[in-house]
């Protein structure tokens, strides 16, 4: 318990002054706490963000590959079946318009997941600044969360169809 004589003493003054110094600093941490928890949890969304790119990547790359060699198995047997070099010429130019809209479309599928990753790192960097000036109202997480949702609806159900159909043509 401090008297008025201690308050006004070299160490009360001394202790007054550490005291602010010690609740300013407090302070200071604790506002310096919400920027981290922001920076964390974006860190982690930014994981997710460029994992699943990466395995839609992958995903993609391998229907490409297995692409290429139904494409090159279905030369080799207009190649085999050709009775002539006529008919081999004009089967395998047959072939070119197919091989030609797998292959664009293979390209379009893979523009497609950048395209995909680029739109969701955007909007977590827009998401991330306004969370970090305090701008980013519950309206706008709500949103962005219904749009996740309906994303990850719209995922699992074209995922759901390649199953399906890969089950049922093999």
């Amino acid at each position: 318990m401090q008297t008025e004589t201690t308050k006004d003493t070299p160490i009360g003054r001394i202790s007054r002054q550490v005291r602010n110094g010690l609740d300013n600093g407090a302070e200071w941490v604790a506002r310096r706490k919400r920027p981290l928890d922001v920076v964390t949890d974006k860190t982690l969304k930014l994981n997710g963000i460029s994992h699943e790119g990466a395995a839609r990547l992958v995903r993609q790359q391998a229907d490409f590959i297995e692409g290429t060699f139904e494409g090159t198995a279905r030369r080799l047997r207009t190649a085999a079946d050709a009775n002539s070099f006529r008919s081999l010429v004009d089967g395998q130019v047959k072939l070119v318009p197919e091989t030609r809209d797998r292959f664009v479309d293979e390209i379009r599928k893979t523009f497609e997941i950048f395209g995909d990753v680029r739109n969701e790192l955007g909007q977590l960097v827009r998401e991330t600044l306004n969370d970090l000036r305090g701008e980013y109202t519950m309206a706008d997480k709500l949103e962005d969360a219904a749009d996740d949702a309906a994303d990850a609806v719209a995922n699992a159900a074209e995922d759901i169809s390649d199953h399906v159909e890969e089950a049922t043509t093999h």
